[in-house]
């Protein structure tokens, strides 16, 4: 009737099998009864070139930088693999060279910058890349995530540390910044870390969440309502590793949260009264 295979990766060939098992290329006999099966010289055929390889799904992302209207570009791949550690893995990183010296991009390992950065699997907590970006004019550049390769089931992020925002990245999602040749280092990372299951709904507007340094995790109402509520943090597996009471004065609330591994936490607030409630997604553990 025809040949049917999974879907190719990893350099085999493409399409259905030919009816010839190539050199080196393993299969299996099923037989109605017992006995000896026999091979020769006979069966064997030179006009193969097909291999089949089972898919090895890989989690990459191509990020890019660049400039339309200085016609400038530069890109980076970060990947992950249980066979790879967070320092550079001979025949797997690459090194960062700046072929372009207007514009530049690149991933971070042990002080070194990599134009192809391979780290360990993401665990639980997350896991946080820093990158090097290099622009050599003062303007707006534009940060694109070109390709995405098996993180459907992770959450990933662009992570902005003179604000401390997260712009969440799905394949082909852009960002723009104003960008120096003064934000080469310790300004952009990204962030990858397992889908949570908490069922945040980052979509509402009632308020805001985020972390700051000097006071710890700030709840932001939309209007300056004073309420009294619960407040949870939550990993990525959904589990309550912090919980406290807040009061909002005039919208406002704070409470700082220590003791916690770097990673991206989910946070949520509701007020007891039932009239304010709000969640986001935020970057805890650094300090």
């Amino acid at each position: 009737t025809g040949g049917a295979v999974v879907p190719i990766t990893g350099g085999g060939s493409s399409g259905s099998p030919t009816g010839s098992i190539p050199s080196c290329q393993g299969f299996f006999v099923n037989c109605d009864a017992s006995g000896t099966i026999n091979f020769n010289n006979g069966q064997r055929g030179g006009n193969n070139n097909q291999f089949f390889k089972a898919p090895v799904e890989q989690q990459r992302l191509w990020l890019s930088i660049n400039n339309d209207v200085l016609e400038l570009f530069n890109q980076t791949l970060v990947g992950f693999s249980e066979d790879a550690t967070d320092q550079k893995d001979w025949g797997v990183d690459a090194y960062k060279l700046r072929g372009n010296q207007a514009i530049s991009i690149g991933a971070q390992q042990g002080g070194e910058t990599y134009v192809i950065a391979t780290y360990a699997s993401v665990p639980q907590s997350g896991k946080v890349v820093p990158l090097m970006t290099y622009v050599e004019n003062a303007g707006v550049y534009t940060f694109v995530a070109d390709s995405m390769e098996g993180l459907q089931d992770h959450n990933v992020y662009l992570q902005d540390l003179n604000d401390g925002m997260l712009y969440p990245l799905e394949q082909g999602d852009s960002y723009s910044f104003s960008m120096t040749s003064n934000d080469e280092f310790g300004r952009f990372q990204l962030w990858f870390s397992p889908n949570l299951v908490t069922g945040i709904d980052e979509g509402e507007l009632m308020g805001s969440i985020y972390h700051s340094e000097d006071r710890g995790i700030i709840v932001k109402s939309s209007e300056a309502i004073n309420t009294t509520g619960d407040l949870q943090v939550l990993d990525m597996s959904g589990r309550v590793v912090f919980n406290d009471h807040l009061v909002l004065l005039n919208g406002v609330g704070s409470a700082r949260v220590s003791g916690l591994a770097s990673g991206v936490y989910a946070v949520q607030f509701n007020a007891a009264d039932g009239e304010f409630s709000v969640s986001r997604k935020i970057v805890l553990g650094q300090q």
